[in-house]
């Protein structure tokens, strides 16, 4: 896609709009925008501090190279997972395998279970981006939260924050 789905906050984004590269957003627009992104199964991505959300990037495993590094080497380190898992309903799921095509990181699969075929996640190296559920025509797959991560507190100057 053409589209860019990536946003700015802050002096940044007040920058980018004032020199015609962007455009201000409400905050209906941004979820439309952030909704838009993961239908076209682009991950969420900010910086992991508590203050400063100076953006948001909308990436994909192909280009991306912390993603890729995640999906084509199982490397674990190469984003902070977030606080969610998505949990299937296996009973409700029709294994139309929407979620296997887009999960980014290619942690999915169709398999063999304790009761027969059904959609297997490989959670060591799923971070739990939420493509899956967003994109499931079934609306079988939900996002369960099994962490309490804090962000680190971010330095100030950083991202225009006054020092």
């Amino acid at each position: 896609t053409s589209e860019n789905f990536c946003a700015q906050a802050g002096p940044v984004a007040e920058h980018m709009i004032a020199s015609g590269v962007g455009k201000k957003l409400n905050f209906d627009e941004m979820m439309a925008l952030m909704k838009k992104a993961a239908e076209a199964g682009l991950v969420h991505s900010t910086m992991n501090m508590q203050n400063a959300a100076g953006f948001i990037w909308n990436c994909c495993s192909c280009c991306c190279g912390q993603l890729q590094a995640i999906k084509d080497f199982k490397y674990k380190g190469g984003a902070a997972k977030t606080n969610f898992e998505p949990m299937i309903n296996h009973d409700d799921c029709g294994l139309c395998e929407t979620c296997v095509d887009m999960c980014p990181i290619e942690v999915m699969s169709l398999g063999e279970g304790d009761t027969g075929e059904r959609i297997m996640i490989n959670r060591d190296f799923c971070i739990g981006c939420g493509v899956c559920a967003v994109n499931c025509p079934q609306e079988v797959i939900a996002l369960n939260k099994i962490n309490n991560h804090i962000p680190v507190e971010s330095r100030p100057g950083l991202f225009g924050e006054p020092a």
